[in-house]
């Protein structure tokens, strides 16, 4: 048995963490009312226990220099009909 939780994505550009399932997939990173979002799949009885850890990642700007040193891209994000574009990567090290 497995569930599908939806984690927040801040709306700024830079570092942040988030509390994820220790055990995950993930599933689909999106925009969800114009607030970008991860669907991750976690097994039920990880999940029931709150087995939970604080995992980093970075939100780049199109345009904007940054340090990509210990970043793995995952996805590209669109904001506001597109007119804001960012890049998810998570955090390696």
């Amino acid at each position: 048995m497995a569930v599908v939780i939806k984690i927040d994505i801040p709306e700024t550009p830079g570092l942040f963490e988030v509390s994820m399932p220790i055990e995950h997939e993930l599933l689909h990173v999106d925009t969800q009312y114009n607030h970008p979002k991860m669907w991750v799949k976690t097994p039920c009885l990880v999940y029931d226990k709150w087995s939970f850890h604080q995992k980093k990642f970075f939100l780049a700007e199109t345009g904007k220099d940054f340090d990509d040193s210990n970043l793995k891209y995952i996805t590209t994000i669109y904001l506001y009909a597109g007119t804001q574009v960012f890049h998810l990567f998570e955090v390696t090290n």
